[in-house]
């Protein structure tokens, strides 16, 4: 479908179908100041548990998003992502190529309900990563998730994220993933 025929508005909320006689319309969109989900989101994420991640701010930031996934009225799930230059959050310099500064979207936190869970509301969640990451021209999306996610890993290996596992015992567990969005 070519992306051209939605308008911006219909694009911000554009509901992701899935199939199946019991399975409601999920739908996407940007968190937007003045929501009337606040108390359901916030609920949502220490259930979670990732209020400390949905919290997490660093100079290096270059914009934060939160994406919410609905079904019917009902918040379900959601999907924290950064904008940043390649490279800086390592210390290291931004990543060049040709002049030009690579930047990535890079997840800081992601979840659904547990009882909405396997029923295609984290993919649509990072199908919509994907698709506003190659709007921005973003060169990548980048991701972080610990051992303690077989679910999360099954998720991102299914939609050809790359996998960097992680030295353990540095500071860190699990493996990065990542999703080149440009050649």
């Amino acid at each position: 479908m070519d992306e051209n025929m939605f308008s911006d508005e219909e694009q911000t909320s554009r509901a992701f179908q899935l199939q199946g006689p019991e399975i409601k319309p999920i739908r996407i969109e940007e968190w937007q100041p003045g929501y009337s989900v606040y108390g359901q989101l916030t609920a949502l994420i220490a259930q979670l548990d990732q209020t400390r991640w949905v919290e997490f701010v660093a100079d290096w930031h270059l914009s934060s998003h939160m994406l919410l996934a609905f079904k019917a009225d009902k918040l379900v799930g959601f999907l924290r992502y950064v904008i940043q230059n390649i490279g800086i959050e390592e210390d290291q310099p931004p990543f060049t190529l040709r002049g030009e500064i690579l930047r990535e979207a890079k997840v800081i936190a992601f979840g659904v309900t547990p009882e909405e869970r396997r029923q295609g509301i984290g993919r649509a969640l990072q199908e919509r990563l994907i698709e506003d990451g190659r709007k921005a021209g973003l060169y990548q999306i980048r991701s972080h998730s610990s051992e303690k996610s077989p679910e999360n890993y099954l998720l991102k290996a299914s939609m050809g994220f790359a996998i960097h596992p992680l030295p353990a015992g540095k500071g860190k567990d699990g493996a990065y993933f990542i999703l080149p969005l440009r050649r």
